[in-house]
């Protein structure tokens, strides 16, 4: 059977597998039915272009091909639409047809439902999107990409989700901002680490927000107390450079997964810190996820309030020797574990409560013995509810082997694999 003979939905399926750029360069050059399925509008559904190039005599006419392409074939087809804009908007006075670039190429895709613009020039969220109002549910900036809140923006009823400036940059709201109450997603960034900048206060208006990130929270603590207005927040991850937690930490008693990643602080501040999460996690009761990265132990003592816990991860190294997990009834509901190993061989006993747990990962670190390891392995092989062990991306020692196939043999159905990430996420 050739090519030409199977029917137009395998090869769409085909097609698929090719990049936007492949399909149009080649394709066309096949025969007259390829160029026509090309432009079919399951291979339009979502599209992925990425425009790179040394400078913006390079990059700008594949741009301006993408906008005229769209306003011919992006017309009740185009779903999805993710758009790398790394080779663009060098010089400033191209900055300008950039967004007007972009701005006719998005108003083109009518039914528009998902947008993801990264870019080396800033990105003002204003009326160029509001074509979209009522289809657009997903729109995110590159992590690395300036971005500028306007007050079209509040227009986007139907906007469910929105990222922006999430590592290196900082997202700034015009006077008079406002986010659509619709949000039930927000996921922001203060790359600028100013002190003297407070958390939006607009964020205090989403009404339907369940879940909340922040790359390098603001410094000022007392700026966050509009989240307890948030009835329907079940989500907040602080990460990247954490400095201070929020003064409301302990009123967000309907909180379900809390992180605190990405500590880059001093002693006192990591003491702090540690203080400020000890009586938090009293009031925090309905928590089923938490991630910490701290090296003080101070917490510990705390998640024996947390009965409904059911993922712990604790990133990194605690300072002092006899740092464990606490025993009591907390353990019950744990299903997932993440922690160092010396951390996990020390709580051995206390884990025995652990009656649901199912995964233990343990992370890397250069001052594990291998005895410790030895005995989380035979642990596990007694451990009958556990079905993954993940021993880190380090080599093991030839000296752990017999046990890693003894544990094997004893426990059938335990999974016992080195992680590919060095700090396993639980979402």
């Amino acid at each position: 059977m050739s090519l030409a003979q199977l029917p137009d939905h395998l090869l769409i399926s085909i097609f698929g597998w090719l990049s936007l750029e492949e399909r149009h360069r080649a394709l066309p050059l096949v025969s007259r039915r390829c160029w026509q399925l090309v432009c079919s509008l399951q291979l339009l559904h979502t599209m992925e272009v990425c425009i790179s190039g040394e400078s913006d005599e390079e990059a700008m006419p594949r741009l301006r091909s993408l906008a005229h392409f769209l306003l011919l074939h992006g017309a009740g087809s185009v779903r999805q639409l993710r758009l790398d804009l790394g080779g663009c908007g060098e010089e400033d006075d191209t900055q300008i047809e950039c967004m007007g670039l972009v701005a006719a190429a998005t108003a083109a895709c009518s039914g528009l439902e998902e947008l993801g613009l990264c870019s080396r020039f800033t990105v003002t969220l204003s009326s160029w999107l509001l074509p979209h109002r009522s289809s657009l549910r997903q729109l995110w900036t590159g992590e690395e990409t300036c971005t500028v809140v306007a007050a079209p923006l509040g227009l986007m009823t139907a906007l469910q989700e929105l990222g922006m400036g999430q590592l290196s940059q900082y997202v700034y709201f015009e006077e008079g901002a406002r986010l659509p109450t619709s949000l039930t997603r927000l996921v922001l960034g203060n790359g600028g680490y100013d002190d003297a900048i407070p958390m939006p206060p607009q964020i205090g208006t989403l009404c339907n927000l369940q879940c909340l990130g922040i790359w390098h929270p603001f410094k000022d603590a007392g700026s966050y107390a509009p989240l307890t207005r948030l009835a329907q927040l079940h989500t907040l991850k602080l990460a990247g450079c954490v400095y201070v937690l929020p003064d409301c930490l302990s009123a967000l008693t309907s909180l379900q997964s809390l992180a605190v990643e990405g500590c880059s602080v001093n002693a006192e501040q990591q003491a702090a810190m540690a203080a400020g999460l000890s009586r938090a996690l009293l009031h925090l009761t309905q928590l089923t996820q938490l991630q910490l990265a701290l090296r003080s132990p101070g917490p510990l003592a705390s998640l024996t309030a947390l009965i409904s816990l059911r993922q712990l991860s604790w990133w990194g190294a605690l300072d002092g020797d006899g740092a464990e997990l606490p025993h009591g009834r907390w353990m019950q509901q744990l299903e997932g574990l993440a922690a160092h190993a010396s951390l996990v061989a020390r709580s051995l006993p206390a884990l025995e409560g652990a009656g649901n747990l199912q995964q233990l990962s343990l992370y890397p670190a250069s001052n594990v013995s291998d005895a410790q390891l030895q005995s989380v392995v035979r642990w596990a092989a007694q451990h009958a509810p556990l079905q993954q062990l993940l021993l880190g991306p380090q080599p093991l020692s030839r000296d752990l082997w017999p046990d890693v196939v003894e544990a094997a043999r004893l426990h059938p159905s335990l999974r016992i694999l080195p992680s590919t990430v060095d700090y396993p996420d639980f979402g």
